[in-house]
């Protein structure tokens, strides 16, 4: 049947995810292959989901986010956190806050990469695991997606599908009542209290 099909291709997807031999858009793409050859999706739909609000969004601003990179904005403004000092909680402060920003403006592993290497330069000079750096400013920068409507795809797609239930979907700062107070809730748990025995 139809429904067993879907199941066996998700548990065939989950077990190429751990195994990781193979990138993670490619079993996607293998997965979605494998629909139409056992007659799950017709091929003339195949790519029909590619055509959805969400996606185009997504799209759109990776393409924003590559932009700001391009331009040197997001550099320029990640060189003034060499100024903080050696303050461990002042640096994560200055790492992590700027990237809850951006993600939730831009994609969440385009604010990551920006503040990656400087996050390693950090460990390097205070000595420090690289772990303590790059884990809080991973959490920083799915915590920021929480902000906006655009900060994260699960948002992107709850908005489309109120346009679709109810003919009106959430505004860009609807999210961001709940979302920023979570997320700087989450920022001083990371920053102060996770953190606390490396200081």
């Amino acid at each position: 049947s139809s429904a067993a099909s879907d199941v066996y291709k998700r548990q065939i997807q989950l077990l190429l995810f751990i195994w990781g031999a193979l990138r993670y858009d490619l079993v996607a793409l293998l997965g979605l292959f494998f629909l139409a050859i056992v007659g799950i999706i017709p091929g003339e739909m195949l790519f029909s989901g590619f055509s959805h609000p969400a996606v185009t969004t997504v799209i759109a601003v990776m393409l924003i986010g590559t932009g700001l990179q391009e331009v040197g904005l997001i550099e320029r403004c990640a060189l003034l956190l060499h100024k903080v000092g050696e303050n461990f909680y002042l640096q994560l402060l200055a790492l992590c806050f700027p990237t809850l920003v951006l993600s939730s403006f831009m994609n969440n592993v385009g604010a990551l990469a920006v503040f990656m290497p400087l996050a390693l330069e950090m460990a390097k000079s205070s000595q420090r695991s690289p772990s303590l750096y790059l884990m809080p400013l991973s959490f920083a920068s799915l915590l920021g997606g929480m902000g906006t409507m655009i900060g994260t795809p699960p948002n992107i797609v709850i908005a489309a599908y109120r346009q679709k239930a109810i003919g009106t979907s959430f505004a860009m700062f609807d999210f961001s009542p709940v979302g920023i107070s979570i997320a700087l809730l989450g920022l001083f748990w990371i920053c102060l209290l996770y953190t606390s025995d490396a200081a």
